[in-house]
């Protein structure tokens, strides 16, 4: 029951008559990437739609910490409301890029290789928190 856009990291005209549960909107780590992203959601976000940035392919604990630092610092200058707003992190992982490369699911490539089984369940762990979140914000 869900209708996801992906709109390439750009602003789209088109995408304003559209009412909006929520905007997802994924950034990598470092200000450049994260200001960008935040300027994004200033000038696409309807007033009172709830706004989830994840912050994708962080490598350590403490860049997701340092990241998260520079997001909140961007948005208390910017014009998002801050009571609407929710984080989710996505740890780099290497079973991403090979579900890429391979053009497969995670859940199909854990299936053929018992041996990254383990690898491939962490990643669609949090895939499916991911999913939880979304529902609970938007229900």
């Amino acid at each position: 029951g869900y209708f996801i856009i992906d709109a390439g990291g750009f602003d789209d005209a088109r995408l304003s008559d559209i009412d909006i549960d929520l905007l997802i909107l994924p950034t990598k780590t470092g200000y450049r990437s994260i200001k960008t992203t935040v300027d994004s959601a200033v000038t696409f976000t309807p007033i009172n739609v709830p706004v989830m940035f994840i912050l994708n392919d962080y490598t350590t604990k403490k860049e997701e910490e340092e990241t998260l630092e520079i997001l909140e610092d961007i948005l208390k200058v910017s014009d998002l409301e801050l009571d609407n707003l929710y984080f989710f992190g996505i740890q780099h992982s290497n079973a991403i890029k090979s579900s890429e490369n391979k053009n497969a699911s995670l859940i199909e490539l854990s299936q053929q290789n018992k041996l990254m089984e383990r690898a491939y369940s962490k990643i669609i762990t949090t895939f499916k928190e991911l999913a939880d979140e979304v529902r609970e914000i938007i229900e």
